[in-house]
């Protein structure tokens, strides 16, 4: 099912390993019904003090399924990453509840960094979504848990990049880089925003 078409990787950013693929999946479709009928898990349900579930709800698909193996393995090859493939399907699916709480127009969701050597996302809205945005390395801190405080004043940091995806694109960059989620319209109130990240 977690079949590819062959990578063909366009780099995006100047200076940096940031890369996009169109048409990444032979079969996004199937791969998105597979997702929509299967429940997600709440993400950090049990952090204390979480607005998840009340303001917002963000949740993970979490299984695994071994047609992935084979598309990690190249991915990871390409990149020159040794290191065994689990065939592990993570998903981000996000949606808003409370509409005073969007407010995206002052502040970012979460800038964060991850903890391994690239993040591969693959975009699964019809149509694409805001993507995400890359920011400028800063030694802010945020001083509550990100289910706690996700919403981030913008003067805290300066985003250099935005990938707006379509349905089945593929972005990759470097984990280290400092990144989140772009919210700019009340869209996800109505639907599940949603894409699958692969870890490298």
């Amino acid at each position: 099912m977690f079949e590819i078409n062959n990578l063909q990787f366009k780099q995006v950013v100047k200076y940096h390993q940031v890369f996009h693929m169109k048409n990444f999946y032979k079969k996004p479709e199937a791969i998105s019904n597979l997702l929509k009928n299967m429940e997600p898990e709440v993400h950090k349900k049990n952090e204390i003090d979480s607005l998840n579930g009340k303001m917002f709800l963000d949740r993970r698909h979490s299984f695994y399924n071994n047609t992935l193996i084979e598309t990690e393995k190249k991915l990871k090859n390409f990149f020159s990453i040794e290191s065994e493939s689990s065939g592990l399907v993570t998903t981000n699916v996000f949606k808003m509840l409370d509409e005073k709480f969007n407010n995206y127009k002052e502040n970012y969701w979460w800038p964060h960094k991850d903890n391994a050597q690239y993040v591969c996302l693959i975009y699964l809205n019809d149509p694409g979504c805001d993507g995400t945005n890359l920011y400028e390395d800063t030694n802010f801190n945020p001083t509550k848990p990100e289910h706690q405080q996700p919403w981030i004043n913008k003067k805290n940091f300066t985003c250099f990049f935005t990938f707006k995806p379509s349905f089945n694109d593929l972005f990759i960059f470097p984990a280290n880089m400092l990144h989140g989620m772009n919210i700019e319209t009340d869209r996800f109130f109505k639907e599940d925003r949603i894409n699958q990240a692969i870890f490298l």
